[in-house]
């Protein structure tokens, strides 16, 4: 079975790609599995776009372990924002900010609009990069949703409880916490870029 580094100190979004991947005869094993682990520095994301941060993780880990890895960088995208936070959002309100803190700010930001809360859109997005050092592949994966006012569910994580996908009334969380399957942005992504293995 092919084996791949997949670079995140995420653990929800390791648990969702580990998973994903199995169906593609993929075994993704974390930084946290190689005994080498504690020496890894901080890898900073001063990209401007989705594709550039991940280049630059997928650069450096791979040097640093020597193997193919995997690196993603994802973000909620509000239309009434002009499309913030993008590419910022994990830092949204602020360096190594909590999932709640940044959730918290866009509320604030959208208040400020005086919107129809029913209807404020939004996109998830999503990159990935598959980097053994030679050859790069990389994928992207987008799903269209909403924005709601209240968090609901305790699935999933970052802006999951309080984004609805189109065609559904609830939020990912929601549809997590039924066990559900969710095809999210990350998962289109890590689907496209698994099938160039």
């Amino acid at each position: 079975m092919l084996e791949i580094l997949f670079a995140t100190s995420n653990k929800g979004k390791f648990r969702e790609v580990r998973d994903l991947a199995l169906a593609f005869k993929i075994k993704i094993i974390g930084i946290n599995d190689l005994a080498e682990a504690i020496k890894v520095p901080v890898v900073e994301e001063t990209g401007t776009t989705y594709l550039e941060n991940c280049r630059i993780k997928a650069i450096a880990y791979q040097k640093i372990f020597q193997r193919t890895v995997l690196v993603d960088d994802s973000g909620i995208e509000v239309e009434a924002l002009d499309g913030a936070p993008g590419v910022y959002s994990a830092d949204y309100a602020g360096k190594a900010a909590k999932s709640e803190a940044n959730i918290r700010k866009l509320w604030g930001e959208l208040e400020k609009l005086h919107l129809d809360k029913k209807n404020v859109k939004a996109r998830m997005c999503c990159c990935a990069i598959i980097w053994d050092g030679a050859v790069e592949k990389q994928a992207y994966g987008v799903i269209e949703g909403r924005i709601i006012f209240e968090k609901r569910g305790l699935g999933g994580f970052g802006f999951d409880s309080i984004f609805v996908p189109e065609q559904s009334q609830e939020s990912i969380s929601e549809l997590k916490d039924k066990g559900l399957f969710v095809d999210t942005h990350r998962g289109k992504a890590m689907k496209e870029i698994f099938s160039f293995m």
